[in-house]
């Protein structure tokens, strides 16, 4: 009986091995400077991808031992099964190729086997496929991957039957699949991605789990309840180290006379810090207009994103929170009617409007704004000759502009003061846009989509300039995230860093604030620069005040970290924390002196994970 399953097994197992192991090594090539090489790292890396390989093999054999299974005993062997078994087994190879080139492309963007991103995506496949397709030449990509399957179908198909090989009885057919299924169980509860953190070296990490069993878990695991899969403390003791960091609830009456202009915030899709710092292939700059602004306003060159994703800017703008392990808050249930940034200036008399160039539905937007109370403008509402150009994100900056600065106009005409949060796309791939604006070729690479979102930016702000409310209007422009979160290391500020400019040259003078702040730092900042009296609820805190001290919250998937006094805390499931100088990423033993790091860090993010109590309107 064994011979007989080994002989069927064999070239499935056989192409889902030689396929793994080679896309591991392809995915291992793309950043071999990255790696860690040591022989003890490396056989480490390959033990544990291997490993997974094969136990993601016994799920991708049920089908097929099913079918055994229900195949009539004296069919086996025959035409029939001749016929299945080829047709199985290309099916089989096709996918297991197909797989191997979406790894291969979500690798070269975020450098990582796949996570809660990739679910993500899956909930949007509208844009995610047209994305992809306006990407890569995804046609040809298919039909030369079947046309491989098709090949190496043809050139095994003699050695995918056993020959002269007694078949086992129904019974014992039956106990194979039960012992599979029993095997598949057992894997569900104990194969977590977190096994393959078998080195200090991110990548290796990541070239040690399973890209199949990492989408799996994540679509089961997206939302993770704090208290049962991270550190937690005594209330009491939470509480009152949450009273003495930041005094979550309180009274904000600051010395100086209020002002009330007109504020738009421009959340910059993929903006790093780096790109005001970087030049073009021909040695100009790639961020002219960013560099020129800053130059002229309250300017903060390090502030550390809260997470990787648009939704993490979002949250961190708009609510001032940690992020929180899993979904963001933005899309999570129970968000409506939250006390935000919006709450505050509408107690003051001003319009709130969300304006997004690309359909809202994605990543639940429209739904956090809208019952957020902000007016939405999304590109639905854009009229067929506002739109010049637009790509499966969205359309392109300048259109998204023309169309923020028609909307001011609208509430400018009427006496109303307004906010707009404006959230840009056009710096992400397919980095396409209108063509003769630059001097980089549209979708030619990152550089390109850098360069033309600086560009519609000075657009923006020369066309804003001729309008009678520009001057009593205060603009801050800011990342959402870095551009590639991924870095060697576990979680890694420097891979977290961007900028934030806070531009009204007729109302503030120029600053340069090299203090490093956290992301949910600049909505206090902001309403500190316009001595707004406010209930604050937030975890943020005005980083232009004496009492300022630097810390941070950062999250990667699953792992959320917190950083104060160059010390930085990361916590993982299942209870699991590691310590790092941020200085050099140096890991540092679990010793008693950074407790108090600990304790910060829990309380911070327990206090966060409770984000009902104090946000919501009613409690209050």
């Amino acid at each position: 009986m064994y011979k007989y399953y080994r002989q069927r097994l064999k070239p499935f197992f056989a192409a889902h091995m030689i396929t793994g192991i080679l896309t591991t090594a392809i995915l291992a090539s793309l950043n071999i400077m990255d790696l860690d090489l040591s022989v003890w790292a490396v056989l480490k890396t390959a033990f544990s991808s291997t490993l997974f390989l094969c136990a993601e093999f016994c799920f991708f054999a049920l089908p097929f031992l099913f079918y055994l299974l229900i195949l009539p005993a004296k069919k086996h062997g025959g035409k029939t099964d001749k016929a299945v078994t080829f047709i199985l087994f290309t099916v089989s190879l096709y996918l297991l190729i197909f797989k191997s080139v979406a790894e291969y492309f979500f690798w070269e963007e975020f450098v990582s086997r796949f996570n809660f991103i990739a679910v993500d995506y899956l909930v949007y496949t509208q844009e995610v496929i047209e994305n992809i397709y306006e990407s890569y030449p995804i046609i040809k990509i298919l039909s030369a991957a079947f046309v491989i399957t098709c090949a190496f179908s043809l050139l095994f198909r003699k050695k995918l039957l056993p020959k002269k090989i007694e078949t086992p009885l129904l019974k014992k057919r039956f106990y194979i699949l039960a012992a599979d299924a029993a095997i598949c169980a057992a894997l569900s509860l104990v194969f977590t991605p977190e096994l393959g953190d078998i080195t200090q070296n991110r990548i290796n990490n990541e070239l040690a789990k399973s890209s199949a069993q990492g989408f799996v878990y994540a679509f089961f695991h997206n939302e993770l309840e704090y208290k049962t899969y991270y550190p937690t403390l005594d209330k009491e003791e939470s509480e009152a180290i949450i009273k003495e960091k930041i005094n979550l609830v309180k009274h904000i009456k600051p010395a100086g006379q209020e002002i009330r202009p007109n504020v738009i915030i421009v959340l910059m899709e993929s903006m790093s810090a780096k790109y005001l710092r970087e030049d073009d292939a021909n040695g100009a700059p790639l961020t002219p207009n960013l560099r020129r602004l800053a130059e002229q306003a309250v300017f903060f060159p390090n502030v550390y994103a809260t997470g990787t994703r648009t939704v993490r800017g979002i949250e961190a703008l708009t609510i001032a929170v940690p992020p929180l392990p899993g979904m963001s808050i933005v899309r999570r249930k129970g968000n409506e009617n939250i006390y935000n940034i919006g709450s505050i200036f509408r107690g003051k008399g001003y319009k709130t409007q969300f304006i997004y160039g690309g359909v809202g539905f994605f990543d639940n937007m429209n739904y956090y704004f809208k019952n957020n109370g902000f007016e939405i403008t999304d590109k639905t509402d854009f009229a067929k000759d506002e739109i010049r150009f637009a790509n499966a994100w969205g359309v392109s900056d300048e259109d998204l502009f023309e169309k923020t600065i028609k909307e001011a106009d609208k509430k400018y005409q009427s006496g109303e003061r307004f906010f707009q949060f404006v959230l840009t796309t056009s710096n992400h791939r397919p980095y396409t846009y209108p063509d003769n604006t630059i001097d980089i070729p549209s979708g030619s690479g990152r550089n390109g989509a850098v360069k033309y979102a600086d560009y519609a930016i000075g657009k923006f702000i020369e066309e804003a300039s001729k309008k009678p409310w520009f001057e009593n209007t205060v603009f801050l422009f800011a990342a959402d995230h870095e551009s590639g979160s991924a870095g060697k290391e576990e979680l890694n500020p420097q891979q977290h860093r961007i900028p934030a400019v806070i531009y009204a040259p007729k109302l503030f003078k120029p600053e340069y604030r090299e203090t490093e702040i956290s992301q949910i730092d600049l909505l206090p900042t902001l309403l500190g620069l316009l001595n707004f009296d406010y209930e604050s609820r937030f975890f943020g805190q005005d980083a232009r005040s004496a009492e300022y001290k630097t810390r941070y919250f950062l999250i990667n998937y699953q792992k959320t970290a917190y950083a104060e006094d160059g010390i930085l805390t990361i916590l993982k499931p299942v209870k699991k924390v590691d310590f790092y100088r941020v200085k050099g990423m140096e890991k540092i033993g679990n010793a008693s002196k950074y407790q108090k790091y600990l304790k910060n860090a829990v309380s911070m993010f327990q206090k966060a994970d409770c984000w009902k109590d104090f946000l919501k309107e009613n409690k209050l």
